[in-house]
């Protein structure tokens, strides 16, 4: 079985400038100080709902910043044990060196309800991409073996096709653009799978099913303000 992304993820972005739009009212960044060599950020839900993915920009006082995350992970958006629910804390290390000067700012809350609120819409974008690139994969996957669902050396042939199509397509470590594209690494991952014979291709065509519809889900999240909560 394939992991699928964390359920709570912290990613700090470092900066020097961004768009930014309403104030983030449902998590607190209640303060920031020095501790063990690097800036650690305390963060409080104050909403009453359960926590999936919190984004903070650190804008570097010396002028300079570009795109820089760190992702805290766990097992699948299905485990409870890594939420940050309502009326907890959190302390999280934002990577930084305590001999630069920042300044972290709190702009994207996600809930679990797949409500968010946005206060930078580049952090959204960032957010949604590899969603977006999940379900177009997972649809790519099974445009594929559907394609030989009648084929005598199904196997097979799907996999001649996945390695095909993998090839022709750009390479997800070196971004060119910030459309979702489908993902070539995971398309191998899958072959690999089924050339292991750990999963069949009819059994493949419905986790990938089961799975399009709960990320497509994910992919469609609403907007909402603190007076919402």
């Amino acid at each position: 079985m394939r992991k699928t992304p964390a359920l709570f993820v912290i990613v700090i972005l470092l900066s020097g400038g961004v768009a930014r739009s309403a104030q983030i009212k449902g998590v607190v960044l209640r303060s920031y100080e020095t501790s063990k060599g690097t800036w650690i950020a305390h963060l409080v839900n104050m909403s009453h709902k359960n926590v999936v993915f919190v984004n903070i920009t650190v804008n570097k006082h010396n002028g300079s910043g570009s795109y820089y995350a760190i992702a805290a992970r766990s097992e699948g958006y299905y485990s409870e044990s890594n939420t940050f629910r309502p009326d907890t804390t959190r302390d999280i290390s934002l990577g930084v060196d305590v001999n630069e000067s920042v300044t972290p700012v709190l702009d994207l809350v996600v809930y679990a309800d797949d409500t968010v609120e946005v206060a930078n819409e580049d952090t959204l974008k960032h957010y949604l991409l590899p969603i977006k690139e999940k379900v177009l994969t997972l649809q790519k996957e099974n445009e594929i073996l559907a394609k030989f669902a009648s084929s005598p050396n199904r196997v097979a042939d799907t996999l001649a096709e996945l390695l095909s199509v993998a090839a022709d397509l750009p390479d997800p470590h070196m971004r060119h653009d910030d459309d979702p594209h489908v993902n070539s690494d995971e398309l191998l991952l899958f072959a690999r799978e089924l050339k292991r014979g750990d999963i069949d291709p009819d059994s493949a065509i419905k986790r990938n099913a089961d799975e399009i519809e709960v990320e497509t889900k994910h992919a469609h999240v609403i907007r909402i303000t603190g007076d919402m909560l």
